[in-house]
């Protein structure tokens, strides 16, 4: 009986656990992203091969360098409120960040000769950032002096860092 609860807790926390990854982008490097992250038993390129499925690298028998970027772009606007004397003061600012980069590196080598094909790669697999600047006219983006937070800013990039040796 304590061994079958103990299963269902595993299971409970870890589909939780996995359904957590929201701001994961669906491919890496252009080809990928391009396929919507769907060629993942068709390696079409290093960086899609190396992310998704990486025993498909021993397609490609020579030393082949890639570098991608990738421009991720939002357009969040900020909205806030704040009671005076005279009724609620609102304000809205939008996002004046533009696009954000997402580099994604990868190099494989092999031989057609040989059972051993490495990898290695560095992608960023997630990215995102606003930049609100300072507002007269949002309460939050006030500068601080009048009581809002000013210029607020923020910068996020996960970076996957993958070391691949595949030996048929």
């Amino acid at each position: 009986m304590r061994t079958n609860i103990l299963k269902i807790l595993f299971l409970l926390f870890s589909i939780s656990a996995t359904s957590q990854v929201g701001h994961i982008m669906q491919g890496v490097g252009a080809v990928n992203m391009s396929m919507g992250g769907a060629s993942t038993a068709q390696p079409l390129d290093i960086s899609g091969a190396l992310q998704w499925n990486p025993a498909s690298i021993a397609t490609f028998d020579d030393k082949i360098l890639k570098f991608d970027i990738g421009l991720f772009y939002s357009s969040p606007e900020l909205y806030s409120t704040v009671p005076t004397q005279g009724g609620p003061f609102s304000g809205n600012t939008k996002d004046d960040r533009g696009v954000s980069p997402m580099p994604a590196l990868a190099m494989v080598w092999g031989k057609a000769d040989s059972k051993h094909t490495f990898g290695v790669s560095a992608f960023g697999i997630s990215g995102f950032g606003v930049t609100f600047p300072e507002s007269t006219t949002n309460p939050i983006n006030m500068p601080q002096s009048m009581g809002g937070f000013g210029h607020i800013e923020s910068d996020y990039l996960l970076m996957q860092v993958g070391l691949t040796w595949y030996m048929n």
